[in-house]
């Protein structure tokens, strides 16, 4: 009985663990669109996606979820400021500095 009980609790505790993996993937693939529109804007000469890679790369857990969950069709200021300040940090811009330009600036 008490293997029963311990197996249980270990299932529902990997359960829960996969369905944050799955949200957090779903949330950072729908904030990645808002940060191509911004870093597009904010560094043409760059690929924007390649771009919107190195700044998803120093965003936490809870701030891609809050992107993601956010309207991402709009790029609102709001929205604008937070992904310009992600890409400030210094992770960000060292990924930003190593990406070719593609000479759309």
């Amino acid at each position: 009985m008490r293997i029963m009980v311990i197996l249980s609790l270990t299932a529902s505790t990997l359960l829960s663990g996969c369905v944050g993996v799955v949200a957090y993937g779903q949330t950072r693939e729908s904030a990645r669109p808002l940060i191509e529109k911004v870093m597009a804007q904010a560094r043409p000469e760059l690929d924007s996606a390649a771009a919107a890679k190195c700044v998803l790369k120093s965003v936490s857990i809870p701030e891609t979820v809050a992107l993601g969950v956010s309207d991402t069709t709009v790029v609102t200021s709001a929205a604008r400021t937070k992904v310009q300040g992600y890409a400030a940090r210094p992770k960000s811009v060292a990924c930003l500095n190593a990406l070719p330009n593609t000479g759309s600036a």
